[in-house]
């Protein structure tokens, strides 16, 4: 649960306080300008929109919560990092 947290943390954070000059993801999300990795066909959009906006949603509210549930978790915390396939 403390890795999801963190990563959910880390996703509300990029979502709500984007780098000066950053295109907000909820552009790209919604298609304009168009997603830098590769385009959606259109039954993925909709679908990637809809998803996004409940993983959003849960962020915040993850945010929102007091403990956080890492408070006093076993150490070393585990972590979910994500690494091409080669």
């Amino acid at each position: 649960m403390s890795a999801i947290e963190e990563m959910l943390l880390r996703i509300h954070s990029a979502w709500t306080t984007p780098q000066q000059g950053d295109v907000l993801y909820s552009q790209w999300v919604a298609g304009s300008p168009k997603p830098p990795s590769y385009q959606w066909m259109e039954d993925q959009k909709g679908v990637a929109v809809d998803l996004t906006n409940l993983l959003v949603r849960t962020a915040e509210n993850w945010a929102r919560a007091k403990p956080l549930v890492a408070e006093g978790s076993p150490r070393p915390r585990p972590e979910i990092r994500l690494r091409p396939r080669l």
